[in-house]
Formats: C-alpha cells, sequence, structure tokens
C-alpha cells in the first residue's frame, strides 16, 4: 500500500486536482474536511479510527476502503456530483443535455451517464461516462504499485470495450 501511494504521484496529471479553480458556484470548491482527507491519503496518515464497513470488511485507519467499496455512499455521491459537474458545464455552454439516457444500446441496455440532444462531431451527439477508479483498490493494487496511472488506463480500457459497439452507431463519432 505505501509503495503504491508513492508511486502514484508520478502518474500523469495525479496532481492536477490543486491546480482547479476554486468557484462555488460550480462545487469545483473542496470543503475544509476533503480537503485535510485528501492529503493525509497523499501523505499516508491516518484519517479514520478503525472499523468494520457496514457492507463487506475491515477499515483501517488510513479509510481507502470507502473510496472504493461497490455499496459505499459517498462512492455514488462522488460519481453523481461529477456528472452533475459536467453536465451543468454542458448546459451552460447552451447545448441541450440529457443524463442517463435509455435505450442507446438494445442488446444489453448499457448506457452513458449523458449526451449532448445536437450533434456534436460528424453528424453524432457527444456521450459522457463518468469513471473515477481508486488507485488503493484491491482490483488495481497490484498494477498500480509498478505502472503510474494504472488504474485510469485500466479503467480507460474498459470503457473503450463497454463502449465499443457504439463506435460504429449514431451515438459515438469515430475515434478517428
Amino acid at each position: 500500500m505505501d509503495r503504491t501511494r508513492l508511486f502514484a504521484p508520478s502518474s500523469p496529471h495525479s496532481g492536477d486536482w490543486l491546480y482547479a479553480s476554486l468557484i462555488t458556484s460550480v462545487s469545483l470548491r473542496l470543503s475544509d474536511e476533503a480537503t485535510r482527507t485528501a492529503v493525509a491519503h497523499r501523505l499516508g496518515c491516518k484519517v479514520c479510527e478503525p472499523h468494520t464497513c457496514v457492507f463487506c470488511k475491515a477499515v483501517h485507519t488510513r479509510e481507502l476502503h470507502g473510496l472504493s467499496c461497490r455499496k459505499s455512499a459517498s462512492r455514488q455521491q462522488r460519481h453523481s456530483h461529477i456528472n452533475d459537474i459536467i453536465w451543468r458545464a454542458i448546459k451552460q455552454a447552451q447545448i441541450p443535455a440529457l443524463k442517463e439516457p435509455v435505450s442507446l444500446m438494445l442488446e444489453n441496455n448499457k448506457r452513458p451517464d449523458g449526451t449532448t440532444l445536437l450533434p456534436w462531431a460528424r453528424g453524432k451527439p457527444l456521450p459522457w461516462d463518468v469513471t473515477v477508479p481508486n488507485t488503493f483498490a484491491e482490483s488495481h493494487i497490484s498494477d498500480a504499485v509498478s505502472t503510474p496511472g494504472a488504474a485510469a488506463n485500466k479503467a480507460t480500457q474498459h470503457k473503450l470495450d463497454k463502449y465499443a459497439k457504439l463506435l460504429d452507431t449514431r451515438l459515438l463519432p469515430s475515434r478517428r
């Protein structure tokens, strides 16, 4: 865990959050508690008392489990919050958009977190799908300890695979 924590900052853009403009009106401002927790994670400090997650397992003093627990309310809230920020930014640009559109892929009902209603490129709307992988999740830790950005790269590949069929449909512009 410590090797991964020390290696993670060498990943491209890992510290970009430190340069984000603090704009409270569009929720681009971390609370003091969120800043304290983020810095504590980066430094490997204790941020909570040991306890047992009500859904699955023991949580240690570094509080990393809550970042990746599939049933954690904070994990769902972070996803929804980022999705809302993207949606509001698109709306602010006066581009009609829809969150969580249904029936884009009939065979498996997969869908992105949102899409523009107007064509964006090559006559196709722009979809978005929020993913924020946790470098310290059990599914990423073995790769993250040796490769900076492994969790983000794995999540990117997963999204590309998930929506591969949409590349040739009416939804996604090709990646050429």
